[in-house]
């Protein structure tokens, strides 16, 4: 496997509140969607200096669900409202595609599955801008980051890989994974509530969320929580998890909430993305505007930067 790329920009700090732009009217949302894999930092940071929006920083080791995740809401929102929510055009809809893609017919698959994301793809960040159905002035910019799995579970072991963690400081939310697949399993169930608590005590330690943090841990996989053998007992395993939790990093965070979803369940007795329209409702109602991330100006090199660099000049906005 190839090592991650070192081209993550460093951490900055913040500057000013941006004011949001007027909204656009979500019956128009499917009309002039440019396609796009996905948002770097810089461009992430370019988007939310005109318009108001949360960033969603999700966390989790591989197979915990993260890309499911994101294809669940990407797929709830292809059909229709979600979460009294409507989708008002995606920018980042080629990479939500290219990661829905082994979910869909025409893969070929017999079981559906999801793109992981590999350790070379760096940090990447997707797409969606939603309005409420009642309020269709309300446009909000949902952000949610995206890395492989892998990073995350180093880190727990190495906390100078922390250091790589940017999408921390700028994050409104941390979106913590706890895997339902292990929890269901007994051989693997005291492993997977270790790694939650230590990745906890770890970002806590060194400085990557604090007081001001709003931290949520999701249960991913319900369906396979429920279905474990001694699903009973399992679930009052996790009620002890979450009132430990509580009392051990609660007051140490600005919030500490706990969900539990089930973004695709193969058997079909629970609905597609089951739990995520509640996740995705506490995002929404969450910070109503945001700071920007300072980057510091490099001197633009290619052609492409330098155009780049002269449309900034005259002031012209990402669109």
């Amino acid at each position: 496997m190839a090592p991650e790329t070192s081209d993550v920009p460093e951490k900055g700090r913040l500057i000013s509140t941006p004011t949001a732009q007027p909204a656009e009217d979500p019956s128009t949302r499917e009309a002039n969607i440019p396609s796009s894999e996905s948002f770097t930092f810089e461009e992430v940071n370019a988007l939310l200096c005109s318009r108001s929006g949360i960033i969603v920083a999700l966390l989790g080791e591989r197979d915990s669900g993260k890309s499911t995740l994101i294809c669940s809401i990407y797929d709830r929102f292809l059909h229709g409202p979600f979460a009294g929510c409507l989708s008002c055009g995606i920018r980042t809809i080629t990479g939500l595609e290219r990661k829905a893609h082994l979910e869909r017919t025409e893969s070929g698959r017999n079981v559906p599955d999801t793109q992981h994301t590999s350790l070379a793809e760096g940090l990447r960040y997707f797409h969606f801008p939603v309005a409420r159905v009642s309020e269709p002035g309300s446009r909000r910019e949902v952000i949610v980051s995206d890395r492989a799995g892998e990073l995350y579970k180093n880190a727990r072991s190495n906390s100078r890989l922390v250091e790589e963690l940017v999408e921390l400081p700028s994050a409104d939310f941390v979106v913590l994974l706890l895997d339902g697949e292990r929890l269901s399993k007994l051989e693997t169930r005291a492993g997977a509530f270790f790694a939650a608590r230590q990745s906890l005590q770890m970002l806590l330690d060194c400085g990557e969320i604090d007081r001001t943090s709003k931290v949520q841990v999701v249960t991913t996989k319900l369906d396979l929580v429920r279905g474990s053998p001694d699903a009973t007992a399992l679930a009052t395993q996790i009620e002890e998890f979450e009132a430990r939790a509580r009392r051990d990093f609660e007051e140490r965070l600005g919030s500490l909430d706990f969900f539990s979803i089930a973004a695709r369940d193969p058997k079909g007795d629970l609905q597609h993305a089951y739990g995520v329209d509640e996740l995705l409702r506490s995002w929404l109602d969450g910070p109503k505007a945001r700071t920007a991330i300072f980057i510091e100006a490099t001197e633009p090199k290619t052609e492409f930067d330098k155009l780049a660099f002269r449309r900034e000049g005259r002031g012209e906005s990402f669109r």
